[in-house]
């Protein structure tokens, strides 16, 4: 149960980030500068799933750039390391990063918890 749990946050977790994503750009917020030495910038490519199929997409090489980075969060960061005082499936803090959550009390913990799901 563990397991699933964890898997079932992780992708909740992906799934916001990409809900975000999508949002912020079709609000027109795109990154400053260019995207390659070429001189294609950021804006000059489409939004959504018209960024990585069709004539304007973004290069192979850049979508490979992205994989393999994602890759690496998750071999590197996204993990759930024994040992590090990590309280619950799904906390990836790893003795890193800290925004409050001690400070908070078992039944707010329990609360911000349940909210996830």
């Amino acid at each position: 149960f563990d397991r699933l749990r964890y898997v079932e946050i992780k992708h909740g977790r992906i799934c916001q980030l990409a809900f975000l994503g999508q949002v912020v750009t079709r609000g027109g917020l795109h990154l400053p500068g260019d995207i390659d030495y070429s001189g294609d910038s950021f804006d000059s490519f489409p939004n959504g799933v018209a960024a990585l199929f069709g004539p304007d997409s973004i290069p192979t090489a850049g979508l490979v750039q992205i994989v393999a980075f994602v890759g690496w969060l998750e071999c590197a960061f996204m993990r759930d390391v024994e040992g590090t005082g990590n309280e619950h499936v799904g906390d990836f803090r790893n003795g890193y990063i800290d925004f409050g959550w001690d400070d908070f009390d078992e039944e707010e913990k329990l609360s911000k918890r349940a909210i996830e799901l």
